[in-house]
């Protein structure tokens, strides 16, 4: 998320500065909102540069960006005590996740010594 919103680079360009535009006039629309009527409205490049944006995000555990003093906030989702895996959060299509969630990974842990789990995808890439 730094990479994309968090540098300075980043907020200068114009496409920033549209999607915070966009998200004060979601904002003001009332609590009846509804992302998807509201989003029809935006211009389709900007829409699929913020998927992407809102993709990786959520990926990495922020989520629900509002504007405040003119610059994108995040909510974040925490975990108490042990901290949770990437992997819960993301929408990539790969086997480890599907391993992860089946509880695989926790069962050759368990019953197979010296088993390590296959690298995360955002580790390789």
């Amino acid at each position: 998320m730094a990479k994309i919103f968090g540098s300075a680079s980043f907020r200068n360009l114009t496409d920033y500065e549209a999607i915070v535009k966009h998200l004060v006039a979601y904002q003001k629309t009332g609590e009846n909102r509804r992302w998807d009527e509201y989003a029809a409205v935006m211009p389709q490049p900007l829409r699929e540069t913020l998927a992407k944006v809102l993709k990786e995000c959520r990926r990495n555990g922020f989520i629900a960006p509002y504007v405040f003093d003119g610059e994108i906030q995040w909510r974040r989702v925490m975990t108490h005590g042990q901290q949770g895996d990437l992997c819960t959060l993301c929408d990539r299509e790969c086997k480890r996740r599907d391993d992860l969630e089946s509880g695989r990974f926790k069962w050759f842990r368990e019953h197979q010594k010296g088993y390590r789990e296959p690298k995360a995808c955002w580790e390789v890439l």
